[in-house]
């Protein structure tokens, strides 16, 4: 069964028991006042964890007493001057201990045992107060002007509960002086105790519907969470998508880049190879020529000699008769021929004739 069935059922039964109720004599009902104000019976606390100990289920078991007639609120220095203290001169209660900058929570828990009709709560602090009832949010000093010396007033009676209930107080104090003061006057019927009975039951029952309220607020607000959450998501997820998309496109983009890059670096390494070859040939062909042309040149620069034929140049050489050559030459001017080629370091000289004594003696043989 869930909580919304049960709520329902809840509410069946509520509304049997107040039709019970009605139909109870009202003579034997009483009217009553309960008084709370600020004393030891208030339990407190320095630190809390959570928002359970607004509920009247809360177990304050482990909480001290609260420190009534405060020595250091604004009241026992002021007490009857100001109208916060007119509430309850020196009622101001807190921690053991003072403090700045500091929260102090406390607890009042009571039972009322018919039915309610009317309630109030009059509240001052030093400096800054939240009231709870029965884990309501009743007022606080948010947005106001703050001061020790005024008072609030709240109307509770819708609030209560004809069983058990809390009013709950959390209080910050910053600077100086520090405390709280309170006084609530409830005022109720006393019935039949059957119906007293019935009452408290509907009370109970109106306790855990509230509750339960609750519950399926704070449910639902989760539930508006996680569907806020879950379209974030889907929303995150989309995006997601969309540059997982836009990445593989991207990705086939560079792809294609590479591939480009890859066919034009073999193209140009292509051409880069045959250009080296080309190169290299031009400078084979250019060393080669250059080869020749030093050849050339060499040819071209050294001495050039008239060609030689089978028989040596024949210069008719006339050689004068020399005036004694032991008496035997001949009258006439002796002929001669001579071979004169043009070399540097030979010469050959062919005679037609010569004497033998002339050969033979060796000298002056020309002028």
């Amino acid at each position: 069964m869930t909580k919304i069935s049960k709520v329902l059922e809840m509410k069946k039964l509520l509304l049997t028991l107040a039709v019970l109720v009605l139909l109870a004599p009202l003579g034997c009902s009483q009217e009553k006042v309960l008084s709370i104000k600020a004393d030891g019976s208030w339990r407190a606390s320095k630190a809390v964890s959570g928002d359970d100990w607004i509920q009247t289920s809360f177990d304050d078991s482990s909480w001290v007493n609260a420190t009534p007639n405060w020595q250091h609120g604004p009241c026992s220095t002021y007490c009857g001057k100001i109208m916060s203290c007119m509430v309850a001169c020196n009622d101001w209660m807190w921690t053991a201990n003072s403090c700045e900058n500091c929260m102090s929570f406390f607890r009042k828990s009571f039972a009322i045992d018919g039915e309610i009709v009317s309630g109030s709560v009059t509240i001052s602090a030093d400096e800054y107060y939240w009231l709870y009832v029965n884990g309501r949010l009743i007022g606080s000093t948010e947005g106001k002007k703050v001061s020790y010396a005024l008072s609030d007033t709240y109307d509770i009676s819708n609030f209560l509960h004809p069983s058990a209930n809390v009013i709950a107080i959390k209080v910050e104090n910053r600077r100086e002086f520090e405390g709280v003061v309170v006084r609530s006057d409830i005022k109720y019927r006393s019935v039949d105790p059957l119906v007293g009975q019935l009452q408290a039951q509907v009370g109970t029952l109106k306790a855990q519907i509230d509750t339960l309220g609750a519950d399926k607020t704070r449910l639902e607000g989760q539930v508006d969470s996680l569907q806020k959450d879950k379209a974030s998501l889907t929303s995150g997820k989309e995006q997601l998508l969309q540059q997982v998309s836009a990445f593989q496109l991207e990705n086939t983009n560079l792809k294609t880049e590479l591939e480009q890059t890859k066919l034009e670096l073999e193209s140009s390494s292509s051409r880069y190879r045959t250009f080296v070859i080309l190169l290299v040939l031009a400078l084979l062909v250019a060393l080669v020529g250059l080869g020749f042309c030093i050849h050339y040149i060499y040819e071209k620069s050294k001495p050039r000699y008239p060609a030689l034929s089978g028989s040596p140049m024949k210069k008719a050489v006339h050689l004068r008769k020399p005036s004694t050559i032991e008496g035997k030459l001949p009258a006439e001017d002796a002929k001669s021929e001579v071979d004169e080629p043009e070399l540097p370091h030979k010469k050959s000289v062919h005679y037609e004739s010569l004497k033998e004594e002339g050969r033979s003696s060796g000298s002056q043989l020309f002028k």
